[in-house]
């Protein structure tokens, strides 16, 4: 939960309602200012699972939004969390490298902002 406080007080967050109840917290907060790079996270409950289809076309939808002051986001995943894994990879992220978080295997991603011509 202090995880949680701290990533909403670092950030900038949002919190989605879902029949008037907090269903999704997400956010992005500065990694490295200098570079462009932002730490994009997001934390969700069952009602993402029973409304799967909005969550797809809200989260395409709003991604453009999440660079408003960075170029790039990065985060880690569980590397067992492959339904995460799916969305992410869905929504464009890229793949760099497996990371050890306390004994545990991430997979560090990233979002590129994108330069439509």
């Amino acid at each position: 939960m202090e995880a949680l406080r701290r990533s909403m007080r670092q950030s900038t967050a949002f919190t989605v309602l879902i029949d008037g109840r907090p269903e999704i917290m997400y956010g992005v907060g500065d990694l490295n200012v200098l570079a462009g790079v932002g730490g994009v996270w997001l934390l969700g409950t069952d009602a993402i699972t029973r409304n799967w289809r909005w969550f797809l076309r809200a989260t395409a939808e709003g991604l453009p939004g999440l660079f408003t002051r960075h170029e790039v986001l990065r985060n880690a995943v569980d590397r067992e969390n492959a339904a995460s894994l799916r969305w992410l990879e869905w929504l464009g992220a890229a793949f760099l490298m497996e990371i050890d978080v306390h004994g545990h295997p991430f997979v560090l991603f990233e979002m590129r902002k994108r330069r439509d011509v």
